[in-house]
């Protein structure tokens, strides 16, 4: 099916926006779009009307309040911010070009594509960026706390080995002490048997 073109509305709209600086015209959704640099700001709808994109909320109220607006509708939805103007536009230029000049203007403030995405682009990354310094400035950290770790439990070894070695010790100690002490015991108990055994004798 072929598109529509409205050459008397691209004319108007051409005079509208004389002298400012950067408009290109291309053709999409099957209609004549006018864009200041990567932004559009109006278009020539498949009804014969022309829209354009107001995006401060004061004056897209005002726009469409006067006779004849209405809202630009793909299909069953109104696309935000664009207004279809009066078809009483379509033939008074200076009813017209205010608000064609005023959708171009707000155009050039609005972000081009390219500095939306890099700006995602850089917020995205920094965030990663962030947990990788995080990761390199808490690794020498852990690695002195598992070296703390590793030094403790070892020197915890030791203290225990000592122990178990002083434990050793004393009861080594207090065997020998009480192996004596029972010789010595029996001793004294077999000098008087052997005592009454000398007297007994001599008897």
């Amino acid at each position: 099916m072929p598109t529509k073109t409205f050459p008397h509305l691209i004319a108007q709209v051409e005079a509208a926006t004389a002298g400012l600086d950067d408009i290109q015209r291309k053709r999409m959704f099957g209609c004549d779009g006018f864009f200041a640099g990567d932004e559009i700001f109006a278009l020539l709808w498949k009804t014969e009307r022309i829209g354009v994109k107001i995006t401060d909320a004061a004056a897209f109220e005002r726009l469409m309040a006067a006779p004849g607006s209405e809202p630009w509708r793909a299909g069953p939805k109104a696309m935000a911010h664009w207004v279809l103007t009066p078809p009483s536009f379509h033939e008074d230029l200076a009813a017209l070009e205010p608000w064609v000049r005023l959708a171009y203007g707000l155009a050039r403030e609005a972000p081009t594509r390219s500095s939306s995405a890099a700006a995602k682009s850089t917020s995205s990354a920094t965030p990663r960026s962030a947990k990788t310094s995080a990761a390199e400035s808490s690794g020498p950290a852990k690695r002195a706390s598992a070296a703390k770790g590793t030094a403790g439990a070892k020197g915890a070894a030791a203290a225990g080995a000592r122990g178990a070695a002083g434990a050793k010790g004393a009861a080594a100690t207090k065997g020998a002490a009480g192996a004596k002490r029972t010789a010595a015991t029996k001793r004294a108990a077999a000098e008087p048997t052997a005592a009454k055994t000398t007297r007994a004798t001599r008897r």
